[in-house]
């Protein structure tokens, strides 16, 4: 009996190395939907210091990207109020319907609406403007050994479909979390990082 458990105890512990090794394989894919929590913007090519962050929790934004094995899709609502447009434009709400911002303009809750719909927002019935944005791409996703990975967005023009424009960064992804790091250069030549962070 003895001999008989110290045979199969070595096959045993090949097993369930081999499952966590497929396990570990699996759960750093990109593969299914995915909510964005911030996009920071950093205007150095170290991502580091103060960025500007657009904040999907606490923010206007709500997204989510899906990816399939090639490619993904990003689904993105901006909702504002005027009090949180005028919060943004460090302004002060004067009364309900008219923000103080730059000093002395004004912004009117008509001009608000008017202004949502030229630029191709949506009017609600909750006094708020609703922006919807998609986006589709193809990418690639290669995965060293320690879990990080080189991730590429392919994006193709109908104009010039044999001419893609590639844009490759750094991934870090587990199983709940990912974070997507750009760096490449602004109009100026001069280096900016992009850090995005997604979570299920």
């Amino acid at each position: 009996m003895k001999k008989t458990l110290l045979l199969v105890l070595p096959f045993l512990f090949i097993f369930i190395m081999s499952c966590e090794t497929d396990d570990d394989e699996t759960s750093g894919g990109l593969v299914g939907t995915w909510t964005v929590d911030s996009v920071t913007y950093y205007e150095n090519g170290s991502c580091s210091g103060e960025g500007e962050t657009d904040d999907y929790i606490n923010g206007p934004f709500t997204g989510t990207v899906t990816y399939t094995e090639v490619s993904a899709t990003v689904s993105v609502v901006a909702t504002y109020s005027l009090s949180s447009w005028c919060d943004e434009a460090d302004g002060a709400m004067a009364n309900d319907t008219t923000c103080v911002y730059d000093g002395n303009s004004e912004l009117l809750l008509s001009g608000f609406v008017s202004d949502c719909v030229d630029d191709g927002g949506n009017w609600e019935d909750d006094y708020t403007c609703n922006y919807a944005f998609t986006d589709e791409w193809y990418y690639t996703y290669d995965e060293d050994t320690l879990g990080n990975a080189v991730y590429c967005e392919i994006y193709y023009d109908e104009s010039d479909p044999t001419n893609p424009e590639t844009d490759c960064g750094i991934a870090v992804v587990t199983e709940n979390s990912a974070t997507l790091q750009f760096i490449g250069e602004n109009d100026d030549g001069e280096p900016e990082c992009t850090v995005i962070v997604l979570s299920r």
